[in-house]
């Protein structure tokens, strides 16, 4: 008895869901695991946002890879991460550079640098546009405690 009631009530929202283009577009987004971002609205109407992910679900299960391409990292890295269209790693007090290659661009050739750093930096950060490269470095201090005299002290 209760099966039926619960089958017929949620074959009832399931019914309102595709009739309301936000609410199919929210449950079209649950399915394939997603969720919205911050953009509103008024910039882009439910109606399109659904459009847009149809054809994502549509075409990207068709999206076929046309080429690999494999770097060697060696097992000391310590850190391996992909910014500003480098993938760069951190390994014997230095940072590691591949600039990735682009089929939009056309860049099949990639270009390697290596910058010595001492220590190993923590975090690092590539902008081309400003050719610029940012790391930061974690320094480990150790404090002990202050061995404190008290024989001028008056009692």
């Amino acid at each position: 008895m209760f099966t039926r009631f619960f089958s017929q009530a949620f074959e009832r929202i399931y019914v309102l869901v595709l009739r309301y283009n936000h609410l199919k577009y929210r449950y079209e987004l649950g399915l394939v695991g997603m969720k919205d971002g911050p953009v509103p609205y008024s910039t882009c109407p439910p109606k399109l946002r659904q459009q847009i992910l149809m054809a994502y679900k549509m075409d990207w299960p068709r999206l076929k890879w046309d080429s690999e391409n494999q770097v060697r990292v060696p097992a000391i890295a310590t850190k391996i991460s992909v910014t500003g269209g480098f993938l760069y790693y951190v390994a014997n007090q230095g940072i590691y550079l591949l600039e990735l290659p682009s089929s939009r661009t056309g860049k099949s050739q990639t270009r390697r640098f290596m910058y010595n750093t001492t220590p190993d930096a923590s975090c690092v950060l590539v902008d081309p546009m400003l050719s610029l490269i940012v790391t930061s470095h974690t320094i480990m201090q150790v404090l002990t405690p202050l061995q404190v005299d008290n024989s001028d002290d008056i009692t």
